[in-house]
Parts: structure tokens; sequence; C-alpha cells
């Protein structure tokens, strides 16, 4: 292989790598704001994603295990999230959690009804309402006060 096949399959490469990015934005910042993330937060998340997926796609005999890029970015997401929550030194508390909480505590909605009102699937739903939940276990009673 010369040095211009290389730098033509390089350049192959980044343009690939481009196309599925652009291809999966959409799908991406929805899935981000359906983790109750909005913006600025949405766009850092996004990019942080992206630049993790290139990342990842650049390394050398590269195959997608599912044979696509949706969960592979799925995967790069989970990284940068938690990259994200690290450096502003807090846990994460998506807006999403909170909203399936209160629908199932305070209104008596379950998983069905939450999942359509918040446009997610029900097990998104129920496990977002537990995740809340077991927060809220975890506080100390003093800061449980102001929500009672």
């Amino acid at each position: 292989m010369t040095s211009d096949d290389a730098a033509s399959a390089h350049a192959q490469l980044h343009k690939e790598i481009s196309q599925e990015s652009w291809e999966n934005r959409n799908r991406l910042r929805g899935y981000i704001y359906s983790q109750g993330y909005r913006d600025p937060d949405l766009s850092v998340l996004e990019n942080d994603t992206q630049v993790r997926y290139y990342q990842a796609r650049l390394k050398p005999n590269f195959v997608f295990s599912h044979g696509e890029p949706w969960p592979l970015l799925v995967q790069c997401f989970r990284y940068a999230h938690k990259e994200f929550h690290h450096k502003e030194g807090k846990q994460p508390r998506p807006e999403g959690h909170r909203k399936a909480w209160l629908l199932a505590f305070r209104d008596g909605k379950g998983p069905v009804e939450i999942a359509r009102e918040l446009g997610i699937d029900r097990g998104t739903a129920a496990e977002w309402r537990d995740r809340a939940q077991e927060r809220l276990k975890s506080l100390p009673p003093d800061e449980l006060d102001h929500l009672r």
C-alpha cells in the first residue's frame, strides 16, 4: 500500500464516520433529551459523545459489534455522561426521573400512563421512577424535610 492509498483510505474513513454521525444526530439528540437534558448541557453531551464515537471508529480493525452505529453511540453517550457529571462534581438528576416519580407517587399513575405522558417506553418509565425512588431513599432525613 502506498502513502497515497493510505491517505485515501484514511480520508474515506473520516468521510464514513462523519456521515454516520450526521445520520444519527437527531436520534442522539432525542435520546439525550429523553434522559432529561436540555441545552446547553444537551449540546455538550452530544459533542462529547460524537468525539468519543469518532475516536472509537478510528481504531484499527474496528468492527461494529451490532452491525450498526447506534449501539456504539449509546455506549459513547454513557461514557460522556459519566465524565460530564464527574467534571461537574455532582450526580445526574435528570428532569425525566423527577417527572416520572411525581407522576407515579403524587398522581398515582402506572408505568404505561407515565410512558404515554412523557413520550417514552414503559420500561424506561419504570426505570426512571425506580431510580428517583432510590435517590430519595438515600437522602438524609434533613434533606427530605422540604419535600414533605
